[in-house]
């Protein structure tokens, strides 16, 4: 078997894979769609905790951004400066960024059905349209800072270990 004949599954893998998250993302986006309710006037305490919700869904999107950018400074092409990554340190960086994108989806899933509920004149903040959007993507994006962490020790420690050697290679 040639090479050239072993990357073709892969490679059709790939180009299908961007509908595969889109689809996966519309069918998670529709089984946690808001069901509606009754009709009524929001008041002021209401819009208070929607604003507030609001600000807290918009903060740990940008939080999930910023881990986005830190993990692709972060491995960067350093020549000479970083340990060769391992295995662990690209799994850590896969799962870095997916749990970042993962909380930027859960936050938009969040404000859309919250979107949904003020467009009918309804709010339920006990609505799981609205609960386990948030949980998810609280979850999610700890889970990524948690990854993104063990990735910078893991390569800071391959860091020490790669200039000590080196060290004692110049001693000698």
């Amino acid at each position: 078997m040639t090479r050239r004949a072993a990357i073709r599954p892969r490679a059709y893998f790939l180009l299908l894979l961007p509908v595969l998250v889109a689809a996966a993302a519309i069918a998670v986006e529709l089984t946690m769609k808001s069901s509606g309710g009754v009709s009524r006037v929001l008041d002021e305490r209401i819009k208070k905790v929607i604003e507030m919700d609001t600000e807290l869904a918009k903060w740990f999107i940008g939080l999930g951004a910023t881990l986005i950018g830190a993990a692709a400074y972060y491995v960067r092409a350093r020549p000479n400066e970083l340990a060769l990554p391992t295995l662990f340190s690209r799994a850590a960086i896969v799962l870095t960024l997916f749990g970042a994108v993962a909380s930027i989806f859960f936050g938009h899933l969040w404000l859309a059905n919250m979107r949904d509920m003020v467009s009918n004149d309804y709010f339920d903040a006990k609505s799981p349209a609205l609960i386990w959007p948030e949980r998810l993507q609280y979850l999610s994006f700890l889970a990524s800072l948690c990854w993104f962490g063990l990735l910078t020790l893991e390569r800071e420690t391959s860091e020490a270990a790669l200039a000590a050697g080196a060290s004692s290679n110049a001693a000698t």
